[in-house]
Order: structure tokens, then sequence, then C-alpha cells
């Protein structure tokens, strides 16, 4: 079963997003092992007064190392969306955006690790791995695979092991952070597509950094940008079984053109209707992985929030992010 929101508006941005199992999960009987979550949760159709909104995409390992990845997944999300708006609640007094960008260099990363792992021992706490997923975990870590063996609790996190790509739009600046694959778009009225984090160097095919190590805040990539009149109309955030459907990446960003278009032409909630059947035919046709996309939809021709008295120095942080 597909899940599917559809939101209000907030600051002229349209929430949006659905996430299917793929198609190769329901052949095999596995779970949808995404997750997505927006910041805040208003009623459908609802107009608000400009205020910050966070997004965030995960992507569970799923494989057998990783049997609670699906979980690992969800509380990605949750906790990614509740340390970027308790961040973004907090900044709103500052008044240099180069201020704000240190801040979120020094402290989202470690925040968002950190928290990420109480969710993790808590709930093993509750209910530890079955001596099959312990198994399973030592036969990963390439260690014989004996019946009352422990693994450290650093390893035992493997297990809910997942990706994370989160998004935040502030007054004056938007911020991306990721860990692990998956895509984040910037799409310009004009249908410019953007690629505003880099991908992981130095890995190869399906290989992905993961939540679960132990230093994982020292994988996240991050990046921070001035909010201007060339602000993007589409943040596009999704989990690599979209991207990994199509055979090219000049063919992934004229499918982002073509949701743009149709979000132009029909609206968010048309788009919001029609985006499950649509992801998993994607899936059915190429990767037959699960699929999740979360898409902003800003209104053209409507600029930001306002220029705020942090725009001072708000030039030089536009220029670069944080590796």
């Amino acid at each position: 079963m597909a899940a599917v929101e559809v939101q209000g508006t907030v600051d002229a941005w349209a929430p949006v997003a659905a996430s299917v199992r793929g198609a190769k999960h329901v052949r095999d009987a596995r779970p949808n092992q995404d997750a997505f979550r927006f910041l805040p949760r208003l009623p459908a159709g609802e107009g608000q007064t400009p205020t910050p909104l966070v997004m965030s995409v995960a992507d569970g390992h799923g494989d057998a190392r990783s049997p609670r990845s699906q979980q690992g997944a969800v509380f990605a999300v949750e906790t990614a969306t509740e340390v970027l708006w308790r961040f973004l609640q907090k900044t709103a007094s500052h008044e240099n955006l180069l201020v704000v960008k240190r801040l979120a260099e020094d402290m989202l990363a470690k925040q968002i690790e950190r928290e990420w792992q109480r969710k993790v021992d808590e709930e093993l706490a509750l209910r530890p791995l079955t001596p099959e997923e312990t198994l399973a975990l030592q036969g990963g870590a390439g260690t014989p695979a004996s019946p009352g063996s422990t693994v450290s609790e650093g390893h035992r996190r493997l297990a809910y092991g997942t990706t994370l790509v989160v998004s935040a739009v502030a007054p004056d600046f938007l911020l991306h952070l990721q860990i692990g694959d998956g895509d984040i778009l910037m799409v310009s009225e004009g249908g410019e597509v953007m690629e505003p984090v880099p991908p992981d160097a130095g890995l190869v095919g399906d290989q992905t950094l993961s939540l679960s190590r132990e230093g994982a805040w020292q994988d996240f990539r991050l990046r921070f940008y001035a909010r201007s009149r060339a602000d993007p109309v589409l943040l596009w955030l999704s989990t690599d079984g979209l991207s990994k459907s199509f055979p090219h990446a000049t063919d992934f960003q004229a499918f982002a053109r073509d949701v743009l278009a149709s979000l132009c032409r029909e609206g968010a909630r048309h788009v919001g209707e029609s985006l499950p059947g649509m992801l998993e035919q994607t899936s059915r046709d190429g990767s037959g992985d699960d699929i999740t996309l979360g898409l902003l939809f800003r209104v053209p021709s409507v600029g930001p929030a306002g220029a705020s008295k942090r725009a001072a120095g708000a030039h030089v942080a536009a220029k670069g992010g944080a590796g």
C-alpha cells in the first residue's frame, strides 16, 4: 500500500510526498523500507503565514544485516525533522546568516546521529535482537556466526541501517543535509535542474554510507544557500530507487521537469493524488526498488519570504556549503 501526503501551503511552498513499495519487494513479500516526514504538519489546503518547513526522506538498507531498517528509516526522518525544526526556531533571532551557517555545520549532523542512536538503543533495550538477527549481523561483520555470541552495541545499530536526506526552508535560507545515497534537486521556474549536494566520493555501484556507522556525523554532506529572487520553485528529495529507474541522469532530470510542469499546470493536490501510481509504474519499469519522493513546490513568481535583517553576509554564505 502506498503512503501519500498532500499538505497546505507554508511560506508559499506546498508539500507533497508519496512512498511506494518496490516491484521486487512486492514479488518477494518484503515491506517498503523507505520513510518520509514533514514539519510542521498542516491540514491539506490550509494557508499559513510565513513559517519554516522541514522535509526528510530515508531509505532503510533492507539487506540481511539490517533486518530492522524499516524502523531505522522511520527513526531517521523523525529525528532529522525534529532536529532541524528546533534549529530553525533557535536561530530565528540570529542576525547574520554566516553565524547560522557555521552553527549548522557544527551542530546538526552530530545531533542527528546522537538522537537517532538514542532511539535505536531505546528500542533495542525493549526488543533485543533475536538469535537469527544476531547471526545475520555476525556474518555481515565477517566473524564466525556462532549461537550464543553477541555483537557490540555499535554494531547492533546496523540492524537499523538507513540513509537520510533532509532539507529545510527558512524565511531567508535553504539548508540540505545528506548521508548515503538518494537525491536532492532544486528546479528553477525555467526548468534548470541543480543538484546542490554532490555524490559520495569513492563509492561505486550500490555501496552507500549509513547512519548506523559510529561517527556517521562525519559522513554527512551539508549545503547552505541564502534565499533570493532566484530561488527554485521546486525542492525535490527522493530515495535512490527513483533515480536508478532511469538509464541516464538526463532522463531523471527530465522526469523532474515533467513533474514541475504538472505541478504548475494541475496543482499540488492533483499531483499528490497521481504520484503513487506514477512511482509504482516507475519501479516496475525500472529499479524494482522502493521509491519515496518528497516535493516542496513554491508558487511561481512568489519571491522569498522577505529580505531579512540577516542579509548581512548572506551573499558569502550563498557561495559555498560545508563539505
